[in-house]
């Protein structure tokens, strides 16, 4: 490949990865804006692979997690409480 043909394959790469940084950047502002709107969710970022992260609030998570050992604490002892009857 001759010197000038690799020069402007090199700088198309260049001018390609600049727009798709213009346009996750564009994108992340969007979706802050569009986030914003709900309380749970944390500010999104992109990650260093470009994956865009939309994580639920800490508080909302343990939240979910209480209610959930809840219910499954109820369903154990409903179900002992079955077995217990059964034997009788």
């Amino acid at each position: 490949m001759d010197h000038n043909k690799k020069n402007n394959l090199h700088k198309t790469n260049h001018i390609s990865a600049d727009k798709n940084f213009d346009i996750q950047g564009q994108l992340l502002k969007e979706l802050k804006e569009y986030v914003s709107k709900y309380s749970d969710y944390e500010t999104p970022f992109i990650r260093s692979d470009g994956d865009i992260i939309i994580a639920l609030k800490k508080s909302v998570k343990k939240k979910r997690q209480t209610t959930q050992s809840l219910a499954e604490a109820v369903k154990f002892m409903m179900n002992e409480s079955q077995a217990v009857r059964g034997k009788k």
